[in-house]
């Protein structure tokens, strides 16, 4: 059994103890303490790491009673004293999360009453998933507000063991279905919630909650928000690239997504023209083509990795290619390997696409008169014709 002295002391980070048990496997170690700090993953919150004497720990696993701190290299023998340092920079990014969703999902109670169905505290951005269909911006905006308002207010966050009678006079956010003594966090005398995971000491330790957005998931609203130092990574990048977006295109952050509108509405007309330019242009690209066609065997072939052009566009020229020479057109454009046959080639492209991609690595598929893979390049455009060749049969 494990004394896991987080439960009392959350800021806890060096500690000594004596090694219980250890054991190898699947290549690596497994070793029980008479007492810990790490916290393994539980309760949504993710594990700490640090070193565990003078060994990395790479994961921690809570197994009933007892912490498996898992090491690539052994900490040693049963009986054996060691220290432990946990990594001070993740116990804190885990301890703002917490906290900062335990403030959460009571706001979402009290003020929409949307119950906390799950809870999820990840490397990149925690989240709480509501027990409602979606939340619209103005309830995201005020479930923001009136968390960081607690979070102003700098109300003391503290760890109660309670249990029996004691329990019953709590005004738990979750009744919870464990019997016996429980450990339950209090922020204030706002929310009370039986929780075994670390937490601030203040509503103010967490710095600041920002919540980044929602999802549906299982037909409930996936709410994500950061939190303290994790907010803080999370602003450092957002504001390095609206910085250099707004550089770019000489624009203020606040005409940022009208630049890009713009932007993006330019560039698709004039991918328009383009493609109609295009389309214009490939009966006489199209003879163009036909006209390096090889005989090999009774096949006429050609072959050819086609510049500025997309996808959709270099099919429309390889079928109409491959029907002038009766043959084959094999085109790489866009990033794909185009397989285009002739009517009277007696062949279907689509059955050469499952045969190619097995042969060569890529991935598509295709009708019986064309054909396209993906992840295509055009320096190994010999290396398809051979390829296809082989297949055809006049390698």
């Amino acid at each position: 059994m494990t004394e896991r002295l987080y439960y009392r002391d959350p800021a806890l980070l060096e500690f000594e103890a004596t090694i219980i048990s250890s054991e190898k496997a699947d290549g690596r170690y497994q070793t029980v303490l008479d007492r810990s700090a790490f916290y393994p993953t539980s309760g949504g919150q993710l594990f700490d790491t640090g070193v565990l004497g003078g060994v990395e720990v790479l994961d921690v696993i809570d197994a009933d009673d007892s912490v498996l701190h898992i090491t690539g290299q052994s900490v040693g023998e049963p009986g054996r004293r060691v220290a432990g340092s946990v990594n001070a920079a993740r116990r804190k990014m885990h301890r703002q999360q917490h906290t900062a969703q335990h403030i959460l999902s009571q706001i979402a109670v009290r003020q929409y009453q949307f119950e906390t169905v799950s809870v999820h505290l990840g490397d990149d951005y925690g989240a709480i998933e509501l027990n409602t269909p979606s939340i619209d911006q103005s309830q995201l905006d005020q479930l923001e507000t009136a968390a960081n308002e607690i979070l102003f207010a700098n109300w003391p966050v503290s760890i109660l063991f309670v249990s029996g009678q004691e329990l019953d006079k709590l005004p738990l956010r979750k009744i919870p279905s464990r019997e016996g003594e429980l450990r339950v966090i209090k922020v204030g005398e706002f929310d009370y919630s039986a929780c075994g995971g670390t937490h601030c000491n203040s509503t103010a330790e967490v710095g600041v909650i920002k919540l980044i957005g929602w999802e549906k998931l299982r037909g409930h609203a996936l709410v994500k928000f950061v939190a303290g130092s994790q907010a803080i990574e999370d602003y450092r990048l957002r504001f390095a690239v609206t910085d250099s977006l707004t550089k770019s295109l000489t624009c203020h952050l606040k005409d940022l997504n009208d630049k890009v509108d713009k932007l993006t509405g330019e560039n698709r007309d004039q991918r328009k023209q383009l493609g109609a330019l295009f389309k214009e242009l490939l009966p006489i690209r199209a003879d163009e083509l036909a006209a390096t066609a090889v005989t090999i065997g009774a096949l006429k072939f050609v072959y050819k990795a086609v510049d500025g052009m997309d996808a959709t566009t270099a099919g429309q020229l390889g079928s109409t290619v491959a029907e002038r020479i009766n043959g084959v057109a094999l085109l790489v454009a866009d990033g794909r390997l185009l397989i285009s046959v002739g009517t009277g080639s007696k062949l279907h492209a689509g059955e050469l696409s499952k045969q190619l991609s097995a042969s060569i690595g890529l991935k598509g598929g295709g009708s019986n008169k064309a054909a396209q893979l993906g992840g295509a390049d055009p320096a190994k455009l010999e290396e398809y014709k051979a390829a296809l060749l082989s297949l055809i049969g006049h390698a």
